[in-house]
């Protein structure tokens, strides 16, 4: 069954590096769609350099997020595996690896609300540099026009 809607998103960055934690928090509005089996959640965000367009793909076992417009990356998770990606800046291309310690994906369609929570390492340019933790949150919110 396929669907599609506005939704609310909350996005907690939590980042462990060199003993030190840092925590931020995105409010952006969306939409939330299911094709193929697949969940797809996306959103635009705006930063000074201009809009970053972010879809994050959800499938069973493994999500992938995509980010285009003022920056460019690719980051793939997948529980226990080293998953390669990459962040393009002016600077040139960075390779990324990322190592998925937890991949937790919440979904509930008569609320329809939801969770996807990613916890990993990440090693840039084979350099370790820190410990992530992303926490989505979204619900439908038919005001949220994109």
């Amino acid at each position: 069954m396929s669907f599609s809607f506005p939704v609310k998103i909350s996005l907690k960055t939590s980042i462990f590096q060199d003993g030190v934690r840092e925590e931020y928090e995105l409010i952006a509005f969306g939409r939330f769609h299911k094709k193929d089996g697949i969940y797809y959640l996306k959103y635009d965000e705006i930063i000074d350099s201009g809009t970053i367009h972010t879809t994050v793909k959800i499938k069973e076992d493994e999500v992938l997020i995509l980010r285009s417009g003022s920056l460019n990356m690719r980051q793939a998770y997948k529980r226990d595996r080293l998953m390669s990606g990459t962040f393009e800046t002016e600077l040139g291309t960075f390779y990324l690896t990322t190592n998925t310690k937890e991949l937790d994906f919440q979904w509930d369609p008569d609320l329809k609300k939801g969770t996807l929570k990613i916890h990993y390492g990440l090693i840039m340019e084979q350099v370790d540099v820190g410990t992530y933790q992303l926490t989505f949150t979204f619900q439908e919110d038919e005001k949220a026009v994109i």
